[in-house]
């Protein structure tokens, strides 16, 4: 699915230069967020009476408009949460040393932007560009990831270079229930990787890798085994379903360990619960564990190693 400039042309001619600049408002742009912090930027977005004849296509395609990479967060949530703005915050809360919530900041809602059904057709299209347009190189194996390169010549000294870029991948992961929008900036990439889909999305998915390993609350229909293989080269054989991890089996008495269960965990949970259990880690791949060696329930000597494969 590549982008098409012409296309985006087309489409803001038909909606005309009045309803291009209100969608633009809507979603934040040339407006600060909000956000608790000094000297936010507003970013660009001129009025229609200051526009020029060839301003609409420039527009929409992004051109003559600055975009700070916050208001590009906020539009991507807008679009992830199914229609909804919202004030972007620094600070969720904060704890005492007690671990007692002295604060906290709510979800504040500064404007419906679209209908569900309309964001649901763009998160379907974004999700086409990560699987087969120009966005795969942010693509995760297991996950359903949605997203958008961009590309930009930079804007310098009044006019638009021609030797320095822009390039930015903006998106968010779960697809089907998102938890994490990302947006990857940057400035004067390398000629050659100066298009967002190959100097940003590689930037995205390997941040986001390290949030899917890192992060237990993020939940996903996990790649799950059919059987218990202990032998990885039968790790094809598996199917999309709902899985939930199995308790940690209990210890012998006689000074071994068993091998608890640990498909279906990030590589952190799993890797906490082998050393619980007095055996070491060893995996390959990202995401969660979805084949383990040996197979839960064996019985071993303490500091034998388990090697796992993630997806």
């Amino acid at each position: 699915m590549p982008t098409s400039n012409v296309g985006t042309i087309k489409i803001a001619q038909k909606l005309g230069r009045n309803s291009l600049y209100k969608f633009s408002r809507d979603y934040g742009f040339g407006n600060s967020t909000g956000i608790r912090f000094p000297g936010e930027a507003k970013g660009t977005l001129r009025k229609t009476k200051d526009w020029s004849e060839i301003s609409l296509a420039e527009v929409a395609i992004g051109y003559e408009v600055g975009v700070t990479t916050i208001q590009l967060a906020s539009a991507y949530s807008s679009i992830a949460n199914g229609g909804f703005l919202l004030k972007p915050r620094l600070v969720k809360q904060i704890l005492s040393q007690k671990g007692k919530v002295v604060y906290t900041e709510k979800p504040e809602v500064i404007r419906k932007v679209a209908e569900t059904e309309i964001m649901a057709a763009i998160k379907d299209m974004l999700i086409q560009v990560v699987k087969i347009g120009t966005g795969t190189k942010a693509n995760i194996q297991g996950w359903a990831v949605a997203g958008k390169t961009g590309t930009a010549h930079k804007f310098m000294d009044g006019s638009y270079s021609q030797s320095k870029y822009i390039s930015n991948f903006a998106g968010f992961f779960p697809a089907e229930d998102p938890q994490v929008v990302c947006v990857i900036v940057l400035d004067e990439p390398k000629y050659g990787y100066h298009w967002g889909g190959y100097g940003a999305a590689p930037v995205f998915r390997r941040i986001a890798q390290r949030i899917i390993n890192m992060d237990d609350s993020i939940k996903y229909h996990k790649l799950a085994p059919k059987s218990i293989y202990a032998d990885s080269n039968q790790q094809d054989k598996f199917e999309m379903i709902p899985i939930n991890t199995v308790a940690a089996y209990p210890k012998y008495q006689d000074g071994y360990t068993v091998v608890p269960d640990v498909r279906g965990m990030s590589i952190r949970k799993a890797k906490q619960v082998l050393i619980a259990s007095n055996m070491r880690a060893n995996f390959s791949g990202s995401g969660h564990v979805v084949w383990q060696s040996p197979i839960p329930g064996t019985k071993k000597l303490p500091g034998s190693l388990c090697t796992m494969g993630l997806n």
